[in-house]
C-alpha cells in the first residue's frame, strides 16, 4: 500500500479491469480492500489478498488477580476525557515493585513491575494497532476523503485530545514509555511485564499459544457513545507488473489466489494469514479453534463492519519518513500540542508532492 501510488504513477502496474471483465471475475467475493487498490484514474490495479485488524490480548491470571473479569475486558469503553472503563482497568492491572496498583495511593509510577497497558502512544502515523482504534470510535478518520485524501486530519481537536491521553498513560506509569521496550508486543505479554496490550490479528496464533500463560483476546474499545467500535484494516494486494511478457499467465495466477480454494490452503499452512474471502476465513478460523486459538473476535469485527479499509494515499514512502520523527518528538515530550498543526501541514505538503 505504501508504494502503490509510486508504482502506479510510474506505470509499473498493469490495470486489471480488462481481465476482470473478460473472465467475469466478481470483486464482490472479497470482504474488504477492493477500493484500496483502485487508483486515481479509476482503474483497478490489485486484488485484495488478506486483511488485518487489531484486538486486545490479555493475561487472564493477572486480570483475575486484579479482581476483574473477562467481561470487563470484553466490554471496555473509552473517551479522551477520563479514559472510560479502559482507563480504570489499565490502572487496576498496573502494579509497582511494592505491589501497589496505579489506582491506589502510594503507587510509584517510576518503578513499575507490570504495566496495565502496552504502549499506545506510538510513532505510527496510522496508529493501526495503537491509538487508531480508540480515535476511530469518534468518527475521526485519517484522511479528509476515503480514497486519495489531500490532507490527514491531524488538525482536528479530537486528534490532539487523543494524543494527549495516549502520552499521558506513559506519564502516569500505566503504559511503558516510548522506546522503553525493544521487544514486540507478544514478547512483552509473554515476559509478564504487560498485562493487556493491543496488537494485530497477524500475532493472534502466537499470542494465544504463549507457553505457560492463559491469554484472552478481546475486541477493541467501545467509543464515547458506548456502542461504536471501529478500527483500520490494511490489505495486501496482488498485482501484475506492466512490463511482464506473460500477463495472461500472471492474471491466471493472481486470480487463482483470489479464490476460496487457494486462500483456504494458504491460510491453513500459514496460521497468521487472514483470507480476504469470507468462506476461506471461516474455514481457517474453524481450523484454528480446533487448536485452541479462538479468532471469533476478528470474525465478529468483520461481520459487524467494525473495520474499515485503509485509505490509499499519495507519496507513501515519504509520508512515514516525514511524519514519524514528528510523532516521536511528541511522545518523548520534546514537543507538545504545537506539533499537531505542523503534522497537518507536513502531511498535506508531502501528499501534494511539495516536500
Amino acid at each position: 500500500m505504501q508504494f502503490f501510488d509510486a508504482y502506479a504513477k510510474q506505470h509499473q502496474l498493469e490495470p486489471l479491469d480488462s481481465y476482470i471483465t473478460a473472465d467475469k471475475y466478481s470483486l464482490d467475493r472479497f470482504n474488504v480492500g477492493v477500493s484500496a487498490w483502485k487508483y486515481t484514474d479509476g482503474k483497478q490495479y490489485g486484488l485484495p489478498l488478506d486483511w488485518a485488524a487489531p484486538a486486545f490480548f490479555y493475561n487472564k491470571d493477572m486480570v483475575e488477580k486484579a479482581g476483574l473479569t473477562d467481561k470487563d475486558i470484553q466490554t471496555m469503553t473509552w473517551n479522551p476525557k477520563d479514559g472510560g472503563t479502559f482507563d480504570k482497568i489499565a490502572a487496576r492491572l498496573t502494579t509497582d515493585v511494592n505491589g501497589k496498583h496505579a489506582d491506589e495511593a502510594g503507587f510509584d509510577k517510576d518503578h513499575v513491575a507490570v504495566y496495565g497497558s502496552g504502549l499506545l502512544g506510538s510513532s505510527d502515523f496510522l496508529g493501526q494497532t495503537t491509538w487508531g482504534s480508540f480515535i476511530s470510535t469518534t468518527g475521526w478518520r485519517l484522511g479528509n476523503k476515503d480514497s486519495w485524501p489531500t490532507a490527514f486530519q491531524y488538525d482536528k481537536p479530537i486528534f490532539a485530545q487523543t494524543m494527549e491521553y495516549m502520552r499521558g498513560l506513559s506519564d502516569r506509569g500505566i503504559a511503558p514509555k516510548f522506546g522503553e521496550f525493544t521487544i514486540g508486543g507478544t514478547e512483552q505479554l509473554g515476559s509478564g511485564k504487560v498485562a493487556l496490550l493491543e496488537d494485530g490479528s497477524w500475532t493472534a496464533s502466537t499470542a494465544l499459544q504463549l507457553p505457560g500463560l492463559k491469554i484472552g483476546v478481546a475486541p477493541t474499545v467501545l467509543g464515547p457513545d458506548g456502542t461504536t467500535r471501529a478500527s483500520l484494516s490494511n490489505s495486501n494486494g496482488n498485482e501484475i507488473w506492466a512490463g511482464s511478457k506473460n500477463k495472461e499467465a500472471a492474471w491466471k495466477w493472481i486470480s487463482y489466489m483470489g479464490t476460496e480454494g487457494c486462500q483456504t490452503k494458504a491460510a491453513l499452512v500459514s496460521g497468521s494469514f487472514f483470507p480476504s474471502i469470507p468462506g476461506a476465513m471461516k474455514t481457517f478460523a474453524a481450523s484454528q479453534k480446533s487448536k485452541g486459538v479462538d479468532l471469533s473476535v476478528f470474525e465478529n469485527a468483520a461481520q459487524k463492519k467494525e473495520i474499515y479499509p485503509a485509505s490509499p494515499y499519495a507519496n507513501g514512502s515519504d509520508i512515514g519518513t516525514t511524519l514519524t520523527p514528528m510523532f516521536e518528538s511528541y511522545m518523548l515530550h520534546e514537543t507538545n500540542g504545537e506539533v499537531f498543526p505542523k503534522l497537518y501541514t507536513a502531511a498535506k505538503n508531502v501528499i501534494a508532492g511539495k516536500n
